[in-house]
């Protein structure tokens, strides 16, 4: 618990992800976070960076039987939303395999700072519908 401690404090929020998820709530649209996470964790870091409120629903590894990149945590997610309605924005190749096996567009946010660890050609190989910079840019068009 002391690790996580540390790192749910050193951890920051991505420059956009408030607005976008205060805007995408306004707007009326279904926000979900899937993560294969505990619970535990999860609620921790909610608090800690203020998100209650802006998701619908969340589903963590202990609500599946089997985590991404199974379909499974998505179509969970999903509920009673269509999948060819919804776009799941994840950081990593499970994220894009699960997505598109739900039958939900896949988009990969990799900010510039990630090129540090991977190339942009590089996670393009993922096959994501589209790729992000910037959390806000999900609120254009």
């Amino acid at each position: 618990d002391i690790i996580e401690d540390v790192q749910l404090h050193e951890a920051l929020l991505h420059t956009g992800v408030m607005d976008t998820l205060q805007t995408m709530k306004a707007k009326g649209h279904y926000r979900a976070l899937v993560t294969n996470n505990f619970q535990k964790n999860v609620q921790r870091s909610l608090d800690h960076h203020n998100l209650h409120g802006l998701f619908d629903r969340v589903v963590t590894r202990e609500m599946v039987a089997k985590v991404k990149p199974d379909p499974e945590m998505v179509r969970l997610a999903l509920g009673s939303n269509q999948a060819g309605d919804a776009v799941m924005v994840g950081d990593s190749v499970h994220d894009i395999v699960a997505a598109h096996a739900a039958g939900v567009s896949a988009y990969l946010y990799f900010p510039e700072e990630n090129e540090q660890y991977y190339s942009y050609e590089y996670v393009k190989s993922f096959g994501a519908d589209r790729i992000i910079r910037d959390f806000r840019e999900l609120l254009e068009g």
